[in-house]
């Protein structure tokens, strides 16, 4: 309202000086400020129209964690229609077939009506930035737990509903003063009032290309909801950190049978890949032990005869 009622005492001023004191340079500026009022009259009344309901929009309940925590689709659509909200959501997941699990996620993107903004990917690991219509969000993410095992899921909700039906009304004011000094172009008489006429009309439309740009970006944020994923490629999952005792039990069991199972192959393996270096160390070894231990041991043997022979002839003396 102020940028309007300032750019009303700006006009006026350049067109009362530019006429030099005309009568035509007069009727231009009074109908210039006439215009200027009407378009700060349609501002003010646009927040009460029917065309959006401002005052409903802004005293309508957020939902009980509108901040963060479980927001699902259906909260966001239910509100999409008197306030504009914005949807973010970051999931961690683990996936024992890394590849398939990511096809999977891209399909179901595209089937959806979504894009993907941003991916990264590795070997074993993918990060994305998702885009997904807001009313199809919660058919994503339910998905995204059947392909994979989600360990993190957060959601958070921003309310633009006031920023957004500001720029709204800006755009309406902005738009009628445009359309007002066309008219006024159009009936200039003089090269002052023109070029007078002409940088104003230059400003307006700069803020009004400015206000539909910021509006295009909210209103691509509202309609497409954001998702960050993070999908690593695990051998097991991990176990649920929630869960009722049985649920919890019988996937301790499973992920330990699973990792016995991993242990013992791991030692077949250790054992199958390093049987040929214990074999080749063990024959050098063996031929030492053979060399050494056999002419030591014959002489032990030959030295214990010969105190046996000598012990029993001094006993038959």
């Amino acid at each position: 309202m102020k940028r309007v009622l300032v750019g009303i005492l700006v006009g006026t001023s350049i067109f009362a000086l530019s006429g030099c004191g005309s009568n035509k340079a007069a009727d231009i500026a009074s109908r210039y400020e006439a215009a200027l009022e009407e378009a700060a009259f349609d501002e003010a009344s646009y927040y009460d129209s029917g065309d959006f309901a401002y005052e409903e929009a802004a005293s309508a309940d957020m939902p009980a964690n509108a901040g963060g925590g479980e927001v699902n689709a259906e909260t966001v659509g239910e509100s999409a229609s008197s306030r504009k909200l914005i949807a973010t959501v970051t999931v961690e997941a683990q996936a024992t077939d890394f590849e398939e699990s990511a096809a999977k996620v891209k399909d179901k993107v595209a089937q959806l009506g979504g894009y993907i903004e941003y991916e990264s990917c590795g070997e074993n690991y993918g990060e994305y930035t998702i885009r997904i219509p807001s009313k199809n969000l919660d058919a994503f993410l339910e998905k995204v737990e059947e392909y994979s095992n989600v360990t993190y899921h957060s959601t958070s909700v921003e309310d633009v509903t006031l920023t957004y039906v500001d720029i709204e009304a800006r755009i309406s004011a902005l738009r009628v003063e445009q359309k007002r000094l066309e008219e006024f172009l159009a009936a200039a008489e003089t090269v002052e009032d023109m070029i007078t006429i002409e940088d104003r009309l230059t400003n307006v439309r700069y803020e009004l290309q400015s206000y539909e740009s910021q509006k295009r970006t909210y209103d691509n944020k509202i309609d497409y909801s954001t998702v960050h994923l993070n999908l690593r490629a695990v051998s097991t999952y991990t176990a649920p950190s929630k869960g009722t005792i049985g649920e919890r039990i019988k996937f301790g069991l499973k992920e330990n049978f699973m990792e016995f199972g991993e242990k013992m192959g791991d030692f077949l393996v250790a054992v199958a890949t390093t049987l040929p270096i214990i074999i080749t160390l063990l024959i050098p070894i063996g031929i030492i032990f053979c060399v050494i231990f056999f002419p030591v041991n014959a002489a032990v043997k030959k030295r214990e005869a010969k105190r046996k022979a000598e012990n029993e002839a001094k006993k038959a003396e």
